[in-house]
């Protein structure tokens, strides 16, 4: 209801475009008015039971106006439609962009971590023979720990 409502002056002005350009009316605007008018013919007819009978017949031919009318409404709700489209896909994909640089830096969080902890893993593995060599030598220097006297 909000886009038909707000959608009223854009079809204003397209019909009154239609009226003037008899092109613009008859690939733009005529189109899908005709359109919807045949599948709304059809369904209605085949709810009443009145499909049976008149599915050889064309449904009824809308007046010029009615073509107007229906037409210019229907391109105007289309480019609402499609423009507040447009926006939404536009937010979508700027919230995955953020969602994958958030990603990003988690992975690389882990990964400068990771680094860290290899070289740290690094480190140790040479500092401990280093520190076996020393506990060797005060071993066998037999050099006494300090004992405190109270």
């Amino acid at each position: 209801m909000f886009v038909r409502q707000s959608s009223l002056p854009l079809a204003r002005r397209i019909k009154s475009q239609a009226r003037l350009h008899r092109s613009f009316k008859r690939f733009v605007v005529s189109p899908p008015a005709q359109l919807y008018h045949f599948y709304e013919s059809k369904i209605k007819f085949n709810v009443m039971n009145l499909g049976h009978v008149r599915l050889r017949q064309a449904p009824p031919q809308l007046s010029e106006e009615d073509v107007l009318d229906l037409g210019s409404r229907l391109v105007s709700e289309m480019l609402i439609i499609g423009i507040g489209s447009a926006f939404a896909y536009s937010e979508v994909v700027k919230y995955r962009l953020r969602e994958a640089e958030k990603e990003n830096d988690i992975h690389n969080f882990i990964k400068d971590h990771l680094v860290r902890v290899k070289r740290m893993e690094d480190s140790l593995r040479h500092q401990v023979p280093m520190l076996n060599e020393i506990k060797r030598t005060l071993e066998s220097n037999s050099v006494q720990p300090l004992t405190r006297t109270t």
